[in-house]
């Protein structure tokens, strides 16, 4: 159990919770889309059911914790910014997602089927997607359960961060590698081409942003170490 003040664990608990909610609903679509491709009916049902209620649930989270400090906290709390950064960086990234997933859909309608290497690459993308915010959560929970601050947590908690750094790096090669593809295949069809590349982007963005929320978690437990 976290042994900060109050306010800290509330703020905690909150990012723990939308951290859990990118988690699974980033799961579900990458398994999604590796089990029936990109445009299957399972995904369309994921996207208009269980992305959605995510969104919706992890802007609110993030509301809460805007709320929380906007009520007098804010001077309560060391590094409050970076509370606030944090929520930032997991609904945007939940929002990248969403609209990643829009367009997968729209793809397909307008398409079908996807090029193979398109298809395989943008499912590899969807995969990355999902441990980068596997990890993260990974390493939310152990910023909330630490029973004390010390320098083998915040060594464990760096490993946790620098695999997702990999993790970032390896997927802006996979979409550099993916986008090639896209504009080789979709060439002189530019729906097809425009719609392919904005779900990479839209990808890349997510990556983007776990990272940056990974980063700024670790400057949660340094802050907490260094006290």
């Amino acid at each position: 159990m976290y042994s900060g003040n109050i306010t800290e664990a509330v703020l905690l608990e909150i990012l723990a919770n939308m951290a859990r909610e990118l988690e699974n609903v980033a799961f579900r679509v990458s398994r999604s889309v590796a089990e029936g491709r990109l445009g299957s009916e399972a995904l369309e049902k994921l996207y208009r059911q269980d992305i959605m209620r995510a969104k919706g649930e992890v802007q609110k989270l993030r509301y809460k914790l805007h709320e929380y400090l906007a009520a007098g906290r804010m001077g309560l709390v060391e590094m409050a910014d970076v509370y606030t950064m944090i929520a930032n960086d997991l609904a945007e990234a939940v929002s990248s997602l969403e609209l990643g997933v829009y367009m997968t859909l729209l793809l397909s309608s307008k398409k079908g089927a996807a090029a193979d290497d398109v298809a395989k690459g943008l499912i590899e993308m969807y995969r990355m997607a999902s441990d980068a915010s596997t990890m993260l959560a990974s390493a939310v929970r152990m910023v909330q359960e630490a029973s004390h601050a010390s320098e083998e947590i915040l060594k464990l908690l760096s490993g946790k961060i620098s695999k997702i750094e990999m993790m970032e790096e390896e997927a802006d090669a996979a979409y550099r590698k993916l986008v090639a593809s896209i504009f080789e295949r979709y060439n002189g069809d530019p729906v097809a081409l425009i719609a392919s590349k904005d779900v990479a982007d839209r990808l890349e963005e997510f990556m983007d942003r776990v990272a940056s929320a990974g980063y700024h978690v670790r400057l949660i437990q340094a802050a907490k170490t260094a006290r």
